[in-house]
């Protein structure tokens, strides 16, 4: 399912609805990821070599409204619902 993000988020760049009952996971270049219902996710990161030290942030507790910035690749929901925007 694609979405339009809010105009704070990249309107124009769009995203991804993830959720363990439908699309759960997703690549690309993501720059935010959105909780909508209380989540579990895991994020594969840098895009960019030398952004950050380690690539997986596994199991990461969101809460709704919580907004995590960066570069990931790939995006998995283990519980919840997000929104992967794509940075583009």
């Amino acid at each position: 399912m694609e979405l339009c993000g809010s105009k704070d988020l990249g309107a124009i760049t769009g995203g991804k609805y993830l959720t363990p009952g439908g699309t759960a996971s997703a690549t690309g270049d993501f720059f935010a990821i959105l909780c909508l219902a209380t989540a579990s996710v895991t994020l594969i990161s840098p895009i960019l070599p030398g952004q950050i030290t380690g690539s997986a942030l596994t199991t990461i507790p969101m809460s709704p409204g919580t907004i995590l910035y960066g570069r990931f690749s790939s995006v998995t929901v283990v519980s919840g619902n997000v929104v992967a925007y794509n940075n583009k």
